[in-house]
């Protein structure tokens, strides 16, 4: 329904950027609460509409309240496209906004090809790889316990019982 990709690319161009600035807030926050988070919402004093103070002065804290933050698990925004790899990259070479997100590996990015069903995941560096789950895949008791510690491309596991 979409033949030369452009809806989707208005799709990718709009929705994608904002997405991934909201995951990102909450993926930072997560990570190193006190450097890009802003501690506790209970010692807070709001300084306009830019951020807020701990207490009655100290630095600008523009990053999300701990209570914001503790009920979710620090990671980076899956988009899972029916289209094929091709075509997500000609839009990535397009739009830089896309390409700076995916090839800078700030969000993740599937093709799910709309004639086989194929998953392919793309690995900044490498490209499209084949990310169709298999029966081997590991399981993993939480997202936590697969990523804590780790940086950089995981493996594809399931994950909880």
């Amino acid at each position: 329904m979409d033949p030369d990709a452009r809806l989707l690319e208005g799709i990718l161009t709009a929705v994608g950027p904002v997405g991934a600035g909201i995951n990102l807030e909450y993926y930072f926050s997560t990570v190193d609460d006190e450097r890009f988070g802003c501690g506790t919402k209970l010692t807070h004093n709001l300084l306009g509409m830019i951020g807020v103070l701990d207490g009655a002065g100290g630095d600008l804290r523009t990053g999300l309240p701990r209570q914001m933050t503790e009920i979710h698990d620090a990671m980076r925004l899956l988009l899972v496209v029916e289209q094929t790899p091709e075509a997500l990259l000609e839009i990535a070479g397009r739009q830089p906004i896309v390409g700076e997100l995916v090839v800078g590996g700030w969000v993740q990015l599937v093709s799910l090809d709309p004639e086989t069903g194929a998953l392919r995941w793309f690995v900044p560096g490498t490209g499209f790889v084949d990310a169709t789950p298999t029966e081997a895949a590991r399981h993993v008791a939480s997202a936590e316990a697969h990523y804590a510690g780790r940086v950089g491309a995981l493996d594809i596991v399931t994950v909880g019982d």
